[in-house]
């Protein structure tokens, strides 16, 4: 079931893109809760890709201390990241409020990465001045939370920021059903 989608089509306008994913981490925040309520048994899983990332990041942020959230015990049992267009500090103590609340709100988090994704390498660092962390994973010499996860699919997506999804299926697949693996 998909449960959530986004205007995300800004044409080239990298601050207009970025204000409304962190708009929709809201939407999403709430999204969550009211999807947990009503079905508080069955597992969430949510896939983003590019900008989606910090959508996502905002969500999770924004659950971690909600009353509505933590007082049932409400999780979300995995998110995986594709072609995170997010900084690679992001998911590092670097990052702490973000970093406890992949720790706190997710059972796994999985984030693909693909080394030579052209368009987080030339258009993310053009606009950040940063690393995304689809193209390198968590910034190195930073710690992360134990339910963090970098996956190399670099030899699956190569250079295609838009194949993820076609390429990653049965690596997400095994991820959801191992989750417990990957739990602290």
């Amino acid at each position: 079931m998909v449960g959530y989608t986004w205007d995300s089509d800004t044409g080239n306008d990298w601050e207009a893109g970025e204000s409304i994913a962190q708009g929709n981490g809201h939407a999403l925040a709430h999204a969550l809760v009211q999807i947990k309520g009503s079905c508080p048994s069955y597992p969430v899983r949510v896939v983003i890709h590019s900008l989606g990332a910090q959508v996502l990041l905002k969500a999770l942020r924004e659950v971690d201390g909600w009353s509505r959230w933590e007082d049932p015990g409400f999780e979300v049992t995995s998110t995986h990241f594709l072609g995170a267009a997010q900084d690679n500090e992001a998911p590092t103590f670097e990052w702490p409020e973000t970093a406890y609340a992949i720790r706190e709100e997710t059972t796994a988090t999985f984030n693909y990465v693909s080394e030579e994704d052209d368009t987080l390498e030339w258009i993310y660092n053009t606009y950040e001045f940063d690393q995304a962390l689809g193209a390198t994973g968590a910034e190195s010499g930073n710690d992360t939370p134990c339910n963090y996860h970098d996956y190399d699919a670099t030899s699956q997506v190569g250079d295609c920021h838009s194949c993820y999804l076609d390429t990653l299926g049965d690596e997400m697949v095994y991820h959801m059903n191992h989750v417990g693996w990957y739990d602290c």
